[in-house]
C-alpha cells in the first residue's frame, strides 16, 4: 500500500477505535433520481436527491453538488449519502456521484485533473438542467478538487468544506490544489474538528485567514472521522443551509473562526 494511502487508513483505524461505539447508521427514505453526464473519462452517473416538497421553494435556485473523498483514501459516493439526504429535507436539491478516480501517482502529478474536470462537468450540467446556480459541498479529501473546480465554472457560487486536509501531510498528496482555493474571490466556509488528525488548528485558521471571502467554524473535542459520520449530517446540514442563506443576496461572507461545543 502507498505512503499517503497507509498514512490515512492508519489515523482513521486510531481514530474509530477511540471514538464512541454507538454512532448511527444513516437510513436513506426517498430515492434520487440518475442521470448520465458526458467527461472525458467517461459517463458519470449522477444522482440528484430532490427537495421535499414542503420547503422546496426556499431555494428553488441553487443546487449542491457534493464531493465525496479521494477513492485512492477508501472515499466514495456513499460518504455524501447522509448529507445529501439532509439537505433535500431542507429544501436543497443535492448531487451525488462517484468520481472516476485516477491513482495516487498520476492523480498527485496531475494535481487530480480528471477529478476536478468530472466536478466541473457535473456542476455545468446541473445548472443546465436546473436553471440556476450551483454551490459546491467538500468532504474530507474531495475538498481540493471541489475548491480546483470553483474558478472553473461561473455556475459555481462558493463552496462548503468540511475537513480541507491543509497539514503538512496531506500537502504531499493536495497541496497542489491550495493556491486555487486560497486565491478564490468567491464564498468559503470552512468547517473542521479541533482534533482533527490531517490540520491542525493554527493551520487551519491561517489557511482561512489567507482566503478572501471566507470563514471558519471548528467543532470543538471532534476529530476528522467523526465529522464524516451519520451523527453529524444534520448538523453540517443546518451549517450549510445557514452559509446558503447568507450569500444568497451575493453579499460577502462576515470573516470569522468560530469554535463551537458539540
Amino acid at each position: 500500500m502507498r505512503m499517503a494511502s497507509w498514512f490515512y487508513f492508519a489515523v482513521k483505524a486510531l481514530a474509530i477505535s477511540t471514538s464512541p461505539d454507538d454512532a448511527p447508521i444513516p437510513t436513506v427514505e426517498p430515492q434520487p433520481l440518475e442521470y448520465a453526464v458526458e467527461t472525458k473519462s467517461g459517463p458519470v452517473y449522477v444522482h440528484v436527491w430532490e427537495p421535499d416538497e414542503d420547503h422546496a421553494e426556499a431555494f428553488s435556485d441553487l443546487t449542491v453538488v457534493t464531493v465525496h473523498p479521494w477513492a485512492t483514501l477508501g472515499g466514495g459516493e456513499i460518504n455524501n449519502i447522509g448529507i445529501a439526504h439532509q439537505l433535500a429535507k431542507r429544501g436543497l436539491r443535492t448531487i451525488t456521484f462517484e468520481l472516476q478516480t485516477s491513482n495516487t501517482i498520476v492523480g498527485v502529478f496531475t494535481i487530480h485533473s480528471r477529478e476536478v474536470e468530472e466536478v466541473v462537468k457535473v456542476s455545468n450540467w446541473a445548472a443546465k438542467k436546473y436553471g440556476g446556480k450551483v454551490l459546491l459541498y467538500g468532504n474530507s479529501a474531495g475538498s481540493p478538487f471541489a475548491g480546483s473546480a470553483l474558478d472553473s465554472s461561473s455556475h459555481i457560487k462558493g463552496i462548503v468544506s468540511v475537513g480541507y486536509p491543509f497539514g503538512w501531510v496531506a500537502s504531499v498528496a493536495f497541496g497542489g490544489h491550495y493556491h486555487k482555493i486560497i486565491r478564490s474571490s468567491k464564498p468559503k466556509f470552512f468547517i473542521q474538528g479541533s482534533t482533527d488528525e490531517f490540520t491542525s488548528v493554527g493551520t487551519f485558521e491561517r489557511m482561512v485567514n489567507r482566503c478572501p471571502n471566507a470563514k471558519g467554524l471548528i467543532y470543538n473535542h471532534m476529530n476528522h472521522f467523526q465529522l464524516e459520520e451519520a451523527g453529524s449530517d444534520e448538523r453540517l446540514a443546518n451549517n450549510v443551509i445557514e452559509f446558503c442563506k447568507e450569500i444568497s443576496e451575493g453579499h460577502e461572507v462576515h470573516r470569522s473562526i468560530r469554535t463551537v461545543d458539540v
